[in-house]
């Protein structure tokens, strides 16, 4: 798998938060139920998100967790980035898990994988997290993941079906 469930519950994460009017912090819990991603999972890929730089959080009464820049200059590269550790990926490592494959050829796949990666991640660095046009068929459809996501992701992603 390319995309994780980390990565998956990110993208969720920040798109409801895009989504969501008013533009004041949105705490864990909140962020949680409307992105449908369990509570204590959500806490931690916020965290991460905060420390990879996307997202900001503010403690107190009025606090939670916000932008720290415009939504439509967050690529799904940058929610990638934050929340993986990319010498575990495949979009970053060898597709056969060699632990040193490069231009030298020792991995059969390189050249066929190297082009991919590319395509994957300049596609990732182009697509804002406000383009749900771009993301319709990110997530899947049908009744056991429509589910898991709230009515607004999903409103947000069948918008222009």
């Amino acid at each position: 798998m390319i995309y994780s469930r980390t990565s998956e519950y990110a993208v969720r994460a920040l798109s409801w938060l895009a989504a969501r009017k008013g533009g004041s912090p949105a705490g864990a819990r909140e962020i949680s139920g409307g992105a449908g991603i369990p509570s204590a999972y959500a806490a931690k890929l916020l965290r991460a998100l905060a420390a990879g730089g996307v997202l900001k959080s503010s403690y107190g009464r009025a606090g939670g967790f916000s932008f720290r820049r415009p939504p439509s200059k967050i690529s799904l590269l940058d929610v990638v980035d934050a929340v993986e550790d990319r010498k575990r990926s495949p979009l970053y490592g060898c597709v056969m898990g060699f632990r040193d494959c490069g231009c030298g050829g020792s991995c059969p796949l390189h050249g066929a994988w190297a082009k991919a990666k590319a395509g994957i991640l300049r596609e990732l660095g182009r697509t804002m997290i406000t383009d749900p046009g771009n993301m319709r068929g990110l997530f899947k459809s049908g009744k056991k993941s429509r589910k898991i996501l709230s009515r607004e992701v999903r409103d947000v992603f069948d918008k222009n079906k």
